[in-house]
C-alpha cells in the first residue's frame, strides 16, 4: 500500500512538472513562430483565428481578400515589406502556403533569426516548392523530388492535383516553429492548381463539324476580323500610331538622353511587373513596418480602408488572447495534479502515523 501511495505521489509530481514544461514550450514555440511579424492583414474576423491559420496552418481565415488590398498595404509609407499568403491546400496533411520568394527573405523566427536552407534554394518558377524540415524528415524528401498537393485543410483532401506536380527546390533548416511542417509554393503555381480550364470541354452529344464546314467558318472569321480592323483604323478619321505611341507627323522635340532614360525606366518597370504574378485573391498579408511605433496608426488605416473590410492583427496581442482562452485548461490540469499529490501525501502520513 505504501508503495502505491509513493508511486501516486511521484506520478502527480511528474504530471505537475510535465504540464508546466508543456505550457512553457508551447508558448515559446508560438511566440518564436510569430516573432518577426509586425502585422497580419486578412479579411475582417477573429484575430486568434487569423493568427492560427496564417502562422500555424490551423483552420482558415474565412473570406479571401483582393490583390488591390495587398497593393494598398504594400504602398503605405510605414510598410517596409509586405508578403502575400494564399492557403487552402495540403500535402499529405501538411499545410501548403502560396507566397513569393520575399517570404524567405523577410520572415523571422525565434527572436529575429532568418530562415536558412539546409539543402537547395528558393523556387524560381511556378513548378517549384520549398519544404520545411519536418516534412522532409517525415517523407525523406530531397531537392529534385516531385510532390503532389491536394485541395483541403489537414488530412482532408477534396481534390488531388496530380495533374500539376511540384519539384522540390529547397529544404529549410529546422526552426522549431510551425515553418518546419509547411510546404511553400509560388503564387503562380498555387493559382495554376485552381485555374479554370481555358476552354470548356466539348459536348459529347454534339455532332462533329465536317472539315469543309470548319474551313468555311475559319475563313469567315478571318475576313470579318480583317474588315473590323480596317473599320476601326479608319473610323472618325483617326490615324494609326507608330511604336512610340505618337501619330505620324506629330514629331515633338525631345531630349534624346531623356527619351532614352524614360524608355529604360519603362522597360525595367514592365519587366518587373511581368515577372510578378498577381492573383485575383489571397488569404492574408504578412507585414513588416519601418517603425513599430506606427503599428496603431497602421491598424486604423487598414480598418478604415473603403475597398473591403480588413483586419490588421498584432500577433503578440492575439497570442495573449489565445493564452487567456487556454488558461482555464492549464489551471484545471495543474489543480488536478496538485490534488493527486496532496491526496497521496495525506495517505502516506496517515499510514506512517
Amino acid at each position: 500500500m505504501a508503495t502505491l501511495t509513493v508511486l501516486s505521489i511521484a506520478l502527480s509530481v511528474a504530471l505537475i512538472l510535465g504540464v508546466e514544461r508543456l505550457r512553457t514550450e508551447a508558448r515559446d514555440s508560438f511566440a518564436n513562430s510569430a516573432s518577426g511579424l509586425d502585422l497580419i492583414v486578412a479579411a475582417r474576423g477573429n484575430p486568434v483565428q487569423i493568427l492560427m491559420s496564417t502562422v500555424f496552418g490551423v483552420g482558415s481565415t474565412g473570406a479571401a481578400i483582393t490583390w488591390d488590398s495587398f497593393e494598398m498595404v504594400d504602398e503605405l509609407p510605414a510598410v517596409a515589406w509586405a508578403v502575400p499568403i494564399s492557403m487552402g491546400d495540403n500535402h499529405r496533411g501538411y499545410p501548403v502556403i502560396g507566397t513569393e520568394v520575399a517570404y524567405f527573405e523577410h520572415f523571422r523566427h525565434s527572436g529575429g533569426q532568418a530562415l536558412e536552407f539546409e539543402n537547395g534554394a528558393p523556387f524560381d518558377d511556378g513548378d517549384g516548392a520549398v519544404i520545411g524540415a519536418e516534412v522532409a524528415s517525415r517523407f525523406g524528401y530531397v531537392p529534385g523530388d516531385m510532390i503532389v498537393n491536394a485541395h483541403g485543410a489537414g488530412s482532408v483532401a477534396f481534390d488531388v492535383h496530380d495533374e500539376a506536380p511540384f519539384s522540390i527546390t529547397g529544404v529549410l533548416a529546422p526552426t522549431g516553429t510551425a515553418v518546419d511542417r509547411m510546404v511553400f509554393v509560388s503564387l503562380e503555381g498555387f493559382d495554376a492548381l485552381h485555374a479554370e480550364p481555358e476552354s470548356p470541354p466539348a459536348d459529347p452529344f454534339a455532332e462533329p463539324m465536317s472539315p469543309a464546314a470548319a474551313e468555311s467558318e475559319t475563313r469567315h472569321d478571318s475576313e470579318h476580323g480583317s474588315e473590323a480592323g480596317h473599320a476601326h483604323a479608319d473610323e472618325d478619321g483617326h490615324h494609326a500610331h507608330d511604336a512610340s505611341g505618337q501619330a505620324p507627323g506629330a514629331n515633338s522635340v525631345r531630349d534624346p538622353e531623356q527619351a532614352h532614360a524614360d524608355h529604360e525606366h519603362a522597360a525595367d518597370h514592365a519587366q518587373a511587373e511581368a515577372h510578378r504574378h498577381t492573383p485575383d485573391r489571397i488569404n492574408a498579408i504578412y507585414v513588416g513596418l519601418t517603425e513599430r511605433t506606427a503599428v496603431l496608426g497602421m491598424q486604423r488605416a487598414i480598418a478604415d480602408y473603403p475597398g473591403e473590410p480588413l483586419t490588421a492583427v498584432l500577433p503578440n496581442v492575439a497570442l495573449l488572447e489565445l493564452w487567456s482562452i487556454t488558461g482555464t485548461a492549464e489551471r484545471a490540469l495543474r489543480l488536478m495534479a496538485w490534488a493527486v499529490a496532496v491526496a497521496g501525501i495525506l495517505g502516506l502520513v496517515a499510514m506512517v502515523s
